[in-house]
Formats: structure tokens, C-alpha cells, sequence
């Protein structure tokens, strides 16, 4: 079996070099919730990296009331139901085995999944991703924290935050 990662580091280069509106490889995530009323998102180039309305992509994603993070996932999941139950929805969840997924390490904690992709990077490569997607850094960062003071205290995150967002930016198929 080929690791998935095999060509991660020619991937990036040749999409640095060649998309000028670098949408898979610059703030992707920022860009998809900072669209409001149907419109396009509001984005600029400056320095060499597309940025978005960030404001308006916290703003949207602090109005949805049920919001899950790929690695957190049953246990954000089963916390809608309290939130569904106040609108007279009833919901369980019941966790499941993971489909539908390529990623060999999908079961592994996001920092080992990380590291197997930075491993695959040369250290500029993965300097020049995390800058490409500051603003997607910060949003994960936002809205974990926002979604750990939604949950009820027994139910919430132990381990640190450690961007996973990069491996959503990059579409690659790391989680569920």
C-alpha cells in the first residue's frame, strides 16, 4: 500500500507556483464560512496569500448551534442533542466506526497525523503552508475555543490545540 503522503511536498510547490488564487492552499476553510447572504466571500491578495473577512467567519460559525471539529468529532456530536433537545428535536448519538476513509493513520492522534504530513514537507514548505493559512490557524484556534466552553465540563478537550486545521486546508483525508 503507497502512503498517501507520497508526493505531498510536489503537490504544494507546483500549487504554490501555479494557482494564482491559490484557493485549495490558502485559507481554504476561512474562505467557505466567510460567505454571507449568497454572495462570494469578501477576499484580497496581500503578500503573496489570499485573505478573507475573518470577522464574518467567526461571526457565521458562532450562530450555528451544532458545530463538530473533525478530531473531536463523536464527542462534539453527542453534545448536539442537549442543543437540539431545547428546539424539540430529539437526537442520539451513538458513536460508529469511521467510513469511507483513505488515511491509514485516520485513527491516530492529530499531532501523529501532523507529524507523518510534516515529515513529507521540507521544514520552508511546511513554514510557507502555515503562513499561507494564518487566517484559518486562527480561526481553528477560535473556534475550538469556542466549542470546548459549549461543552459540558466532563465532556471537554484534554488534549492541546496543535492546528489541525492544516491537514482540513489541504483537503487530505486525515479524519473523518
Amino acid at each position: 500500500m503507497t502512503n498517501p503522503l507520497e508526493g505531498l511536498e510536489q503537490w504544494v510547490v507546483s500549487a504554490l507556483a501555479g494557482d494564482h488564487n491559490l484557493n485549495q492552499i490558502s485559507n481554504l476553510q476561512t474562505g467557505f464560512v466567510s460567505r454571507c447572504y449568497n454572495l462570494p466571500p469578501k477576499r484580497q491578495g496581500i503578500d503573496g496569500r489570499v485573505n478573507y473577512d475573518l470577522q464574518t467567519a467567526i461571526n457565521n460559525l458562532s450562530l450555528v448551534p451544532c458545530l463538530g471539529r473533525t478530531e473531536h468529532f463523536d464527542t462534539d456530536v453527542a453534545s448536539f442533542a442537549d442543543t437540539l433537545a431545547r428546539f424539540d428535536i430529539p437526537f442520539s448519538y451513538q458513536p460508529k466506526r469511521a467510513e469511507n476513509i483513505s488515511s491509514p493513520d485516520h485513527g491516530q492522534p492529530i499531532s501523529e497525523q501532523l507529524a507523518a504530513m510534516r515529515e513529507h514537507l521540507t521544514a520552508a514548505t511546511w513554514d510557507k503552508l502555515r503562513w499561507m493559512n494564518h487566517q484559518d490557524l486562527a480561526l481553528y484556534d477560535i473556534v475550538h475555543d469556542m466549542l470546548e466552553k459549549r461543552l459540558p465540563p466532563v465532556l471537554r478537550s484534554q488534549s492541546p490545540r496543535d492546528a489541525s486545521v492544516l491537514h482540513a486546508v489541504l483537503t487530505l483525508p486525515l479524519g473523518r
